[in-house]
């Protein structure tokens, strides 16, 4: 190949604007390489992430589907500052169906995992909600029945002060 000719090919990229599906393509390559489902079974939280040195390939993460970086503190002086890219919740699942099939095997089992955890931990905050809303409804309803705020808190399980603060907000 000569010289003149790569020079052309050197202008033709230069000037080339990805697709979506070669954007998809080259984060789908970088998640495989740097990429982690975080599961953290405290926390309703869920989000995937990437870790890089390189800050400018994880402004190119925000710049395909939006997220974070941090910078977390760098445990040896020595090493290169890392920044971490990160995108949580339902935006964090979407991407994740939308790698699932050009993932590895081990990435899918993964991603299996994540989705699965995620969708169960939905549920259970939704149960939480409903269950709180049900003690809501308690709480107004024993107030319009001329209870005092100390005794609906020994009724539902809640202190005074936590019943006068719902009344307040739901008067």
């Amino acid at each position: 190949m000569y010289l003149c000719d790569l020079y052309f090919v050197y202008l033709q990229l230069k000037n080339h604007v990805m697709e979506d599906s070669e954007k998809l393509f080259w984060f789908i390559g970088l998640f495989e390489g740097e990429g982690t489902f975080n599961i953290n079974k405290n926390s309703i939280s869920k989000r995937i992430s990437i870790t890089s040195t390189d800050k400018d390939v994880l402004e190119r993460c925000i710049e395909l589907f939006g997220g974070t970086i941090i910078e977390p503190k760098n445990r040896n002086e020595k090493w290169k500052k890392p920044y971490v890219w990160y995108i949580n919740r339902e935006k964090s699942i979407e991407i994740t169906m939308k790698m699932y099939l050009y993932l590895s095997e081990r990435r899918k089992k993964r991603a299996s995992e994540f989705i699965e955890f995620y969708s169960k931990s939905i549920e259970k905050e939704n149960l939480r909600k409903q269950g709180l809303k049900s003690k809501i409804d308690l709480i107004i309803k024993l107030k319009n029945e001329g209870l005092k705020h100390i005794d609906i808190g020994k009724q539902v399980g809640f202190e005074r002060s936590h019943v006068s603060k719902i009344l307040k907000i739901h008067s």
